[in-house]
C-alpha cells in the first residue's frame, strides 16, 4: 500500500473514532420568545375562528412553536377521536391580508384525552420541517389551525394581569380575513431554535492528539 494510502486510511480511522467513540454537547432547545405564566382560560379551538399570538423575535432563526393545548372538560375524552394540528406562521401583519403562510410546521397528532381538563393543557411542539429565516425585532404570526378531528380541544391563555409586551392574541374569522389584535390577553406560547450538537473540549484534545500522534508515526515511516 503505498505511503499516502496508509496515511489516508490512519486519518479516517482517527476521524472515526472520534466521531463514534466520544461524548458531544447537545444544549438542547434555545427559546427566544415565550409566556410563560400560569395558564387562566381556555379558549375553544373550533372550526370557524381561527387563532394565533404574534411575536417579536430577536434570534433571526426558528426552528420551533410551542402552544398550550388540552382537551376540553367532558369532551374529546377516551371516547374522542383526537385531533391534529400544524401551525402557520405569517408576516406579523394585524388588520390587513396577511399574504400567504411563510412557513408551515409539520402536523402533530393529538389523542382523545390529551391533557384534558382541569389539568389546564400541556405544551405541544410544532417543528419546522427545515430552519425558516427570520428579520430580529419584526412582528410574526403564528397561528395553530386544526386540520382534522375532534373540536373540542383548548388553547391557554395567561391572565390579563401578566401580558407578553411584543405581540399579542390575535384571531380571524377564516383564511381570507385579517388578523385583528387583543390587547386583553396572550396565549401560552414558546418559540425558538434547535441549538446542533457540539463535541465537549476534551472530545476535541483527544481529536488533536491522535492526528498530531498520527502525523508523527507518518513522518517516522517516511525516514
Amino acid at each position: 500500500m503505498p505511503k499516502i494510502s496508509q496515511f489516508s486510511f490512519i486519518v479516517s480511522f482517527v476521524l472515526a473514532w472520534f466521531v463514534a467513540g466520544h461524548q458531544w454537547a447537545y444544549a438542547g432547545p434555545i427559546i427566544d420568545q415565550q409566556n410563560d405564566v400560569e395558564a387562566f382560560g381556555g379558549t375553544n379551538i373550533g372550526d370557524s375562528t381561527l387563532w394565533g399570538q404574534s411575536f417579536t423575535p430577536t434570534l433571526d432563526a426558528i426552528d420551533f412553536f410551542q402552544f398550550r393545548i388540552g382537551a376540553a372538560n367532558g369532551s374529546a375524552g377516551s371516547s374522542g377521536s383526537g385531533a391534529t394540528f400544524e401551525v402557520q406562521l405569517f408576516n406579523g401583519i394585524i388588520g390587513s391580508p396577511p399574504g400567504d403562510a411563510i412557513a408551515t410546521s409539520l402536523p402533530v397528532n393529538l389523542p382523545p384525552g390529551f391533557a384534558t381538563f382541569p389539568t389546564n393543557g400541556a405544551m405541544v411542539q410544532f417543528d419546522f420541517s427545515e430552519t425558516v429565516d427570520l428579520i430580529p425585532e419584526t412582528l410574526y404570526i403564528a397561528q395553530l389551525v386544526k386540520l382534522s378531528g375532534d373540536t373540542a380541544f383548548n388553547i391557554w391563555q395567561g391572565p390579563s394581569t401578566n401580558l407578553y409586551t411584543r405581540g399579542s392574541h390575535v384571531f380571524r374569522f377564516d383564511s381570507g380575513s385579517n388578523f385583528l389584535g387583543s390587547a386583553n390577553s396572550d396565549f401560552i406560547f414558546a418559540e425558538g431554535i434547535n441549538e446542533q450538537a457540539v463535541p465537549e473540549p476534551s472530545t476535541f484534545a483527544l481529536l488533536i492528539c491522535g492526528l498530531v500522534g498520527t502525523g508523527a508515526i507518518f513522518r517516522r515511516k517516511k525516514r
